[in-house]
């Protein structure tokens, strides 16, 4: 008797390039999401989030995974695997990755480099004092270190796009 032995892959990414924007970086797009064999074990599903150059996915807050409860001003420890491909890039700049809040402000420069990386970054938020539904995005940018990122590409041209979300925190307080 002869045992059949089935692999059924957890996920599966791939980089399209579709096009140049203005800063010669690259949008990325996953095959896992269009991919009806993709399975996904036990748990929240994983959000994985695209722009410009840069893949990021298996958000971890507070070892409790990509969706949270808060309360008000808290630090979050976190923990996000990044690739970065910008093959087009000025290869004497310095890229980064940004990590932040939607509509609000970038909190942590999660990378600082050259035009390809992949790795985990283990970096903290905090958590805004107003409760709510806040949105965990990121965006690439080019700058001479991460300080200057984090002071002016968090907002160039709005806040990052749906695509770069990875994770969300709800803000509660805790009544007595």
């Amino acid at each position: 008797m002869v045992k059949k032995i089935v692999i059924i892959p957890l996920s599966i990414s791939a980089f399209i390039l579709v096009g140049c924007s203005e800063s010669n970086m690259f949008d990325q797009q996953t095959t896992a999401q269009n991919n009806p064999q993709a399975t996904q074990v036990a748990g929240p599903q994983q959000m994985v989030g695209t722009s410009k150059g840069a893949t990021l996915s298996a958000l971890n807050m507070n070892s409790q995974g990509s969706e949270i409860e808060s309360k008000p001003s808290q630090k979050i420890s976190v923990s996000v695997n990044y690739t970065y491909h910008c093959a087009k890039c000025n290869p004497t700049a310095n890229n980064q990755i940004l990590v932040g809040l939607a509509g609000r402000s970038a909190q942590a420069c999660i990378y600082d480099g050259g035009n390809t990386n992949q790795g985990t970054a283990n970096f903290e938020l905090k958590t805004p004092a107003v409760p709510g539904a806040y949105e965990v995005r990121f965006r690439t940018a080019q700058a001479e270190n991460c300080q200057e990122a984090l002071k002016s590409w968090w907002s160039v041209d709005g806040t990052p796009s749906q695509n770069a979300t990875i994770g969300k925190i709800e803000v509660v307080t805790l009544k007595t």
